[in-house]
C-alpha cells in the first residue's frame, strides 16, 4: 500500500507517525505528572482534615478517659463525613488496631490492617486514605484515625486533561502533516523534474543507441548481401563459356 505512494507522501507519513508517537509519549508523561500532583493535593487536603479531627479527639483524651469511652467521637466523625461527600469513611481505632468508632456502623470491632495504621498515606483500589496516630496527654500512643476519601475525582480530572491534550496533539499533528506534505511537494518538485528529464534523456539515448545498432546491423547485412550478389555474378560469368561448349 505504502509502496504505491509518491515519495513526498511516504516521507510525510513517516514523519507524521513519529510525531504521533512523540505526542502519545508526551501525553502519557504529562498525565502521569498531573496524576502525581493531583494525588498529592488530595492527600494534603485530607491530611489537614485528619489533623483537625485528631486535635478534637486528643482534646477529649485530656479528660483522662480511655478512647473507647469517648462516645462523642462517633457523632464527631459522622458530622465530618456528612460535610464532605468525597469522604468515604472515617475510622477511629485503639492501640491494638481494633476499630472503636466508624461511620460504617458494621465495622466497629473489626481489626484494621497494619498497612492502614500509623502516619501514612494509604492507596487502595477502593479509595485513598490518610492515617494518623492519636496520642494521650502523656505523649503515648492511644490509637489512631483513618480517613478514607474517594479518588474517582482524580480520575475524572486526569481523563479530562488527557482528552484536552489529545485534542491539542491531534490538531497540531494534522496542521504539521499538511505543512510537511506541502513543503515536501515544493522541495521535491525540482528534483522530480530533474529525474524526469534525466529519465527522458536516457530513454532517448537508449532509442538512439538501438537505432544505431539496427542501422549497423542493416549495413552489415546489406554489405554481405552485396558481396554475395557479386560472388554469384562472378560464378555466373565464369560458368557461361563452359555451358556453351
Amino acid at each position: 500500500m505504502i509502496a504505491g505512494l509518491s515519495l513526498p507522501s511516504r516521507i510525510a507519513i513517516s514523519i507524521v507517525a513519529m510525531l504521533v508517537l512523540a505526542s502519545m509519549l508526551t501525553i502519557l508523561l504529562c498525565t502521569s505528572r498531573f496524576r502525581d500532583s493531583l494525588e498529592q493535593r488530595e492527600f494534603t487536603i485530607y491530611a489537614f482534615v485528619a489533623a483537625d479531627l485528631r486535635g478534637l479527639i486528643e482534646n477529649g483524651l485530656t479528660l483522662g478517659l480511655p478512647l473507647k469511652l469517648l462516645h462523642n467521637n462517633q457523632a464527631l466523625i459522622e458530622r465530618r463525613k456528612a460535610a464532605d461527600p468525597n469522604i468515604i469513611g472515617i475510622s477511629i481505632f485503639g492501640e491494638d488496631g481494633r476499630i472503636l468508632y466508624d461511620t460504617d456502623h458494621a465495622r466497629p470491632g473489626s481489626l484494621l490492617p497494619p498497612d492502614q495504621q500509623g502516619e501514612r498515606n494509604v492507596r487502595r483500589k477502593d479509595g485513598f486514605g490518610v492515617a494518623t496516630v492519636l496520642l494521650n496527654p502523656f505523649g503515648q500512643r492511644a490509637g489512631g484515625l483513618l480517613l478514607r476519601f474517594d479518588n474517582t475525582r482524580i480520575e475524572r480530572e486526569i481523563t479530562a486533561i488527557a482528552v484536552e491534550l489529545l485534542r491539542a496533539a491531534l490538531l497540531i499533528t494534522a496542521l504539521t502533516a499538511v505543512g510537511i506534505i506541502a513543503g515536501l511537494a515544493l522541495l521535491l518538485r525540482p528534483i522530480r523534474q530533474t529525474l524526469h528529464d534525466e529519465t527522458d534523456l536516457l530513454n532517448r539515448i537508449t532509442e538512439i543507441e538501438a537505432a544505431e545498432r539496427f542501422a549497423g546491423l542493416a549495413h552489415r547485412t546489406l554489405t554481405r548481401l552485396s558481396r554475395a550478389e557479386r560472388l554469384i555474378e562472378r560464378i555466373g560469368f565464369s560458368g557461361g563459356p563452359s555451358a556453351k561448349r
